[in-house]
């Protein structure tokens, strides 16, 4: 679904349009994913942020691209600046998440033809280590993560433990970790605030929130290759309409469609209104809210 690892150490470039300014930077890793290239688009059609977006290539996906592989001018794509990264080592991309409001992961691989070690890295630290260098070393206070809702899926598919370990490790990170990693523990945050002086010079600093956004299977159109397109929906959207008849069990398991997972995703990222989103500590978005 996104960036694992690659062998380059030194960023590279896919020049494009994109507008610098003193709109917020979002970073984006995994954006060349099936979930992933779904939140880049959104991210691009608020048009309110600039976005870096971090893979293993570096470069949009091959079928966004015109001729020659050069990217259309009208293209979603040119409004992005594209990194090549490896997300489980820092020193190839630290300094894109200076300045940055917030960081999304939406990294991960299916156990399927990979080893129990790998399929674990692949889901766990690929989403854990971006984070928690851009809280450590810049200070980054928003982190926002998209995870799985297991659920019987995941009970029934072989050789699905390391993935969803992985995945729960992300979880716990985000729960356990990154809301208590800023400059003041985020349940203390909030009395503080309430406590402070008014007229104190001091800015408030805002507490961390880590979301996990938690859908069960993703519906959609998903690109293979540069010349295919895999209608999951035509399998997945049939399925949704039988099990939301079945209550709570449907909605919790149904399939979602793709922009409904990016849509939740932009909101966590941006959101400065909503009460859960603005006072930091962990939310965790489910398959049925979706």
């Amino acid at each position: 679904r996104g960036c694992l690892t690659t062998s380059q150490h030194t960023p590279s470039f896919h020049h494009s349009s994109f507008m610098s300014g003193k709109r917020k930077l979002v970073v984006l890793f995994g954006a060349n994913g099936y979930v992933g290239r779904a939140i880049a688009k959104e991210f691009v059609r608020r048009g309110t942020v600039e976005l870096t977006a971090i893979s293993r290539s570096g470069v949009p996906p091959p079928n966004e691209e015109g001729k020659n592989g050069k990217s259309s001018s009208s293209s979603w794509t040119d409004k992005i600046k594209w990194v090549a990264a490896d997300s489980t080592k820092p020193d190839t991309y630290a300094e894109h998440l200076q300045g940055a409001s917030c960081i999304v992961t939406s990294i991960g691989v299916l156990p399927f033809g990979i080893s129990k070690e790998d399929c674990y890295k692949g889901n766990a630290d690929t989403n854990i280590i971006p984070a928690k260098t851009a809280q450590k070393v810049h200070g980054l206070n928003r982190f926002v993560a998209v995870g799985a809702s297991l659920g019987v899926a995941g009970a029934l598919v072989p050789g699905a433990k390391p993935y969803i370990e992985g995945k729960m490790a992300v979880e716990n990170f985000a729960k356990n970790e990154f809301v208590r990693g800023g400059n003041n523990d985020h349940t203390n945050a909030r009395s503080n605030d309430s406590n402070s002086n008014s007229n104190s010079a001091s800015p408030t600093t805002t507490p961390p929130l880590a979301v996990v956004v938690k859908p069960g299977g993703v519906s959609g159109t998903k690109r293979v290759g540069e010349n295919l397109n895999l209608p999951l929906w035509m399998l997945m959207d049939p399925v949704t309409m039988v099990m939301k008849r079945l209550g709570k069990f449907g909605m919790e398991n149904s399939p979602v469609r793709v922009e409904r997972v990016a849509k939740a995703v932009v909101n966590a990222a941006l959101s400065d209104d909503e009460a859960r989103f603005s006072s930091g500590g962990y939310v965790e978005i489910s398959n049925e809210e979706l």
